[in-house]
């Protein structure tokens, strides 16, 4: 369907997940009119919106969280943005929200912030998780964290489609010297720029 974003809309099961709701009440909600289709494609598919979505997030108790970090204490400026950002955006929408924000490396699987998000995700207490970015949960298999928040009905949203160049920089650097290469001085500067430049072909 032509000026159709598919990515926002869901699939009856999809929704119902999100929703924790079976199939079954959708299709009798959609019969009563209690909650109907936001479209039908061009098969037939019964089709459920991103703004269906916030609505009824807003009529139930389950969380929305926030979540935002940089890699280090000297850009608490750069948190202090997103946090403001995220903030600005959820007061907009009558949500039950909560905002996490932490200090650590996108390479740290262990951090504070990132294992209360998913403590919360696995107990059924979020609805919607919106991180400012991807790599604002972890450097690597964002995806993990997306089908894992999917499977206990939690959607995922992103605020912005860029790289952090600064984080990104850091964990390449913390890779190399894991592996033991020289890199500290004037020769882990020269390679943080080479970085750079590669990032920004």
């Amino acid at each position: 369907m032509k000026g159709v974003i598919m990515s926002d809309y869901y699939r009856i099961g999809e929704f119902a997940k999100l929703i924790g709701k079976s199939s079954q009440t959708l299709r009798n909600w959609n019969r009563s009119g209690i909650l109907k289709p936001a479209m039908v494609n061009d098969n037939g598919r019964k089709l459920y919106s991103k703004e269906q979505l916030d609505q009824f997030i807003q009529n139930e108790e389950r969380l929305v969280i926030g979540f935002c970090r940089v890699n280090r204490k000297s850009r608490s400026h750069e948190l202090e943005r997103q946090v403001q950002l995220l903030k600005e955006y959820m007061d907009g929408r009558d949500w039950n929200y909560q905002i996490i924000s932490e200090i650590g490396s996108g390479l740290d699987y262990k951090r504070r912030g990132l294992s209360e998000v998913l403590s919360l995700v696995l107990e059924h207490k979020v609805a919607k998780l919106i991180a400012v970015r991807r790599d604002s949960l972890v450097r690597y298999g964002y995806e993990l964290i997306e089908a894992v928040c999917k499977a206990n009905g939690c959607a995922v949203e992103y605020m912005e489609d860029i790289v952090d160049s600064d984080d990104y920089c850091s964990d390449i650097a913390s890779i190399i010297k894991y592996f033991n290469y020289d890199f500290e001085g004037k020769r882990a500067d020269k390679a943080k720029r080479k970085i750079r430049e590669f990032i920004a072909q």
